[in-house]
């Protein structure tokens, strides 16, 4: 397995730029804070929402700070996964990640 960090990759939308894995960009999202999960579209088979207390599948909070641009949401939902038992890679980002050297711990 071939990990590498490239400059010049796309962040955005929510997504931020992991590592290049055997030629593969990962792409991490805002869910996790300190991880990367990497696995095959094909591998995952389905997401169910269940309700929440009020019998809703969601509940969304806006909580208005000082600056109406800078106050809180708050999404909140319950769900479960299924999966192909199939590989899933984990990289936990370590304490040097996003240094200027680049340097990563995984």
């Amino acid at each position: 397995m071939v990990i590498e960090y490239l400059e010049g990759r796309g962040n955005g939308g929510g997504l931020s730029y992991e590592a290049t894995v055997n030629g593969i960009d990962v792409y991490g999202s805002n869910m996790l804070d300190d991880r990367s999960v990497l696995f095959s579209g094909r591998d995952l088979l389905s997401v169910t929402h269940h309700e929440l207390a009020d019998g809703h599948p969601t509940t969304v909070t806006f909580t208005c700070g000082e600056n109406p641009h800078n106050g809180t949401l708050t999404v909140r939902f319950d769900q479960t996964t299924q999966w192909r038992n199939a590989p899933i890679v984990e990289f936990v980002i370590g304490e040097t990640y996003g240094q200027a050297n680049n340097q990563q711990r995984l």
